[in-house]
């Protein structure tokens, strides 16, 4: 009997043991995606969506792990208890900034660029303007912002209204072209300015 109560506690701390290290791992990304996007860098999923705002749910799904984890596995419950009240008070603060910075991309498909994008009002004028920002990826996920461009001529609504829909053309490889806005994708070539 007592053999297999040693048996029961070796497998749980195994477990528990194992499920902190995931953990652990996963804050360590979570905290290297941190530092690249201060960087100044975006990060962009395959689907164009923004890794910091994605990454929210499995955020919580995390603290959660840990809380079980670590709830079990110590002893002294207070420490544990208290770091996980930590991380779940920085993931609910950081859901504002989150929110208000997330910005959705679109890949440009056999291209290693992705572009977003916005409208604004035009003072004096019966029409509005359209801003597009390209980014050049430099490695998997992460994104170098590239040059802006601006459409506020009175043809803007046509791109704006293109760029929507994401009904967009690719000339020769080197030129974006949504609605009347072209976009010239050469200056972002290896070691090119951006």
């Amino acid at each position: 009997m007592y053999t297999r109560g040693r048996t029961v506690y070796f497998i749980r701390s195994i477990f528990c043991v194992t499920l902190l290290g995931i953990t652990g791992i996963y804050f360590l990304i979570r905290l290297a995606m941190i530092i690249i996007s201060a960087a100044g860098f975006a990060l962009i999923g395959p689907e164009g969506q923004d890794l910091q705002m994605a990454a929210l749910v499995p955020d919580l799904l995390m603290v959660f792990v840990f809380t079980m984890a670590s709830g079990i596995y110590y002893k002294n419950k207070s420490i544990p208890g208290m770091a996980a009240v930590f991380l779940l008070l920085i993931i609910l603060v950081s859901i504002l900034p989150r929110l208000m910075l997330a910005e959705n991309y679109t890949i440009i498909e056999s291209t290693d660029f992705a572009v977003t994008g916005f409208s604004y009002e035009i003072p004096q004028k019966e029409y509005d303007g359209v801003t597009v920002k390209v980014y050049r990826r430099i490695l998997p996920y992460v994104y170098q912002e590239g040059k802006e461009f601006r459409d506020d001529s009175i043809l803007a609504e046509k791109s704006q209204r293109e760029f929507i829909i994401m009904s967009y053309e690719v000339e020769e490889g080197n030129t974006l072209i949504i609605g009347e806005l072209k976009i010239p994708l050469e200056y972002y070539g290896k070691g090119g300015e951006s």
